[in-house]
C-alpha cells in the first residue's frame, strides 16, 4: 500500500479546501460527465455522494425517482438499499455481543429450537460470516416453481425447519446465504424484546440522525420521498419491478443519500458502537482450515487496488446501490438509484480511480484463457428411460418428473413448466436455468438425483 500522504498529495488538488471557485466548478464538472455516462436519458435516475472527513466534496441527483410524473431522483430521495442493509444487520448483531446479551459462537438452535441437528452446530458467527451451509431462499423459491412471489419474513424459519441437509459443513467454505441474515433478524428481536424495525430506530438510525430510513416489513408499505423503480423493456420502454417482499435482515431497508452517508460515516466517527464493535465488524471470519473469508459483518473486507477498503453493493426489485469506505483516507463514496441496469459498482469504483488516482495500484489484466486442445464433447449413449419418473423434494414439498422424448431428457414441473437437460457426464446433466442434475443409483437402478444450482447444493430428489 503506498503511504497515505500520497493520496492526501491528489486529493487534495482536486477537492482541496484552499482551491478556488472556478476550480471547484471544474472538478464537480469533471465527476458529473463521469457519472452521467452511466445514466440512461430521459430515465430512471440515481444520486452520488462523496465526503472525506467532515467535507463534503460532491453531492448530486440525476434522473428521475418516477418516470411518469417526472419526479427528480434527489439526494433526498428514498430507495431500497438491497444487501447494503446487511451491514445493518450484523451491526445491530455486534452491538448486543458487545453488551453481553448474545454469544456469536451460540448453535442457532439455541433461538430455533425447531431448526433440525444437522450434526455440527450453525452458529451466529457462521450466519454472519456466511459459512452457515444454509440454503439460500431465493434459489429454493426459484426451485419451487414461485420465484417471482414476495419473500416473507416468516419463510425463513419456515425454509430451517424442513432442511434436512446443508449445503457443506459449517465453516468449510463461503457461499453468500439470505437466509441467514433474515434469521439473524429474528434472533434480534428474540434478544432485544423489541421487534428489529423498534430496535434499528432506537439503537441505530435515530442516534445517527437518520430520520429518512425505514424497514419495509410490511408488503406494499409506503414511504415519504420512495422513488419507484424499473427496468427497460424492448417493447414497452420503462417497466416498473414492484417491490413484493416484506422480508428484512437481509434488506428490506429504504434509506436517503443523505442518511446513508451519516451510517457510512460512522466508520470513522464511532458514533455509535465501541470500539470493539468496530474492529469486529471490519474483522473478517474464518473457514475451518484458517483461511480468510475476506467478508466481515456485512461488509466485504478487501484491499482494492493497494488500498483497504470496506464495502458492499445492494439489488431489490429495480433498485441498486453500493457502499465504499476507504479508512486510511477517511473516504466514502456512495451511488443509488433506481433501474435494473444500473452499475452502482461501476460509478463508485471509477469516482474511486478518479479521486485516489496514482495512489491506486495499477488494475490486475484478467487473465486470457489459456489455449487448450478441445476435448471431445462427452456422448451419451446410455437408456434415457432409465432416468424417467416422478421425483419429489421433502425440503422443497415439491415434485417434478422427468421425461424423455425423441432422444432429449426434460425435467417439467407444473409451475415452471419443462427444462431441457444436456449430458455432461456418466448420470449427470444440465439444463440452463435448472442447474446440474446427479442421479444416483443403487443395484442398478436410479432412486434419486442431487441438484446444484446456483447457492443451493446437493439437494435431494426421491423418486417416487
Amino acid at each position: 500500500m503506498r503511504p497515505i500522504f500520497c493520496t492526501l498529495l491528489l486529493i487534495l488538488p482536486f477537492f482541496g479546501e484552499s482551491q478556488t471557485g472556478h476550480t471547484a466548478e471544474a472538478n464537480n464538472t469533471t465527476l458529473t460527465a463521469l457519472i452521467k455516462e452511466f445514466v440512461p436519458e430521459n430515465g430512471p435516475g440515481l444520486a452520488v455522494q462523496i465526503m472525506r472527513g467532515d467535507n463534503l466534496l460532491y453531492v448530486k441527483g440525476f434522473g428521475k425517482a418516477n418516470v411518469e410524473h417526472d419526479i427528480p431522483f434527489t439526494p433526498s430521495t428514498v430507495s431500497d438499499l438491497g444487501s447494503v442493509a446487511k451491514q445493518f444487520t450484523a451491526f445491530a448483531i455486534a452491538l448486543l455481543a458487545d453488551e453481553g446479551k448474545l454469544d456469536l459462537d451460540a448453535d442457532i438452535r439455541t433461538f430455533f429450537p425447531e431448526a433440525p441437528d444437522f450434526g455440527k452446530p450453525v452458529t451466529v458467527r457462521h450466519m454472519v460470516h456466511h459459512t452457515s451451509g444454509l440454503r439460500e431462499i431465493y434459489s429454493m423459491k426459484a426451485m419451487a416453481g414461485n420465484p417471482r412471489s414476495g419473500i416473507s419474513q416468516f419463510e425463513a424459519q419456515e425454509l430451517l425447519t424442513y432442511s434436512e441437509e446443508l449445503n457443506f459443513e459449517p465453516g468449510e467454505r463461503w457461499l453468500y446465504c439470505n437466509t441467514s441474515y433474515m434469521l439473524l433478524a429474528d434472533i434480534v428481536e428474540q434478544v432485544s424484546g423489541q421487534s428489529f424495525e423498534a430496535f434499528m430506530q432506537e439503537r441505530i438510525f435515530r442516534p445517527l440522525g437518520m430520520r429518512d430510513t425505514y424497514i419495509m416489513d410490511v408488503q406494499g408499505e409506503t414511504f415519504p420521498d420512495r422513488a419507484d423503480s424499473y427496468r427497460q423493456d424492448a417493447d414497452y420502454g420503462w417497466v416498473q419491478v414492484y417491490d413484493v417482499s416484506s422480508a428484512y435482515g437481509q434488506g428490506g431497508i429504504y434509506s436517503s443519500l443523505h442518511d446513508l452517508a451519516k451510517w457510512v460515516d460512522n466508520f470513522r466517527t464511532r458514533q455509535i458502537g465501541s470500539d470493539a464493535v468496530h474492529e469486529l465488524i471490519r474483522t473478517p471470519g474464518k473457514l475451518n482450515d484458517g483461511e480468510s473469508t475476506g467478508y466481515g459483518f456485512g461488509l466485504f473486507v478487501e484491499d482494492w487496488r493497494g488500498i483497504p477498503r470496506l464495502s458492499h453493493g445492494g439489488s431489490s426489485a429495480g433498485y441498486r446501490s453500493y457502499v465504499a469506505y476507504f479508512p486510511d483516507q477517511e473516504l466514502q463514496i456512495i451511488a443509488k438509484g433506481n433501474w435494473t441496469g444500473m452499475n452502482s459498482a461501476g460509478i463508485v469504483n471509477a469516482l474511486a480511480e478518479k479521486i485516489l488516482g496514482d495512489a491506486l495500484d495499477a488494475p490486475v489484466p484478467r487473465e486470457r484463457s489459456r489455449e487448450v486442445t478441445e476435448e471431445e464433447p462427452y456422448t451419451f449413449s446410455g437408456d434415457l428411460q432409465r432416468y424417467v419418473g416422478r421425483y419429489y423434494a421433502p425440503e422443497l414439498d415439491v415434485y417434478c418428473e422427468i421425461v424423455a422424448e425423441d432422444g432429449q431428457l426434460y425435467i417439467k414441473n407444473r409451475l415452471f413448466g419443462m427444462g431441457e437437460l444436456q449430458p455432461v457426464a456418466d448420470h449427470e446433466f444440465f439444463g440452463q436455468g435448472v442447474g446440474l442434475l446427479r442421479f444416483r443409483q443403487k443395484n442398478n437402478k436410479v432412486f434419486e438425483f442431487r441438484l446444484d444450482e446456483g447457492r443451493v447444493l446437493n439437494l435431494r430428489f426421491d423418486r417416487l
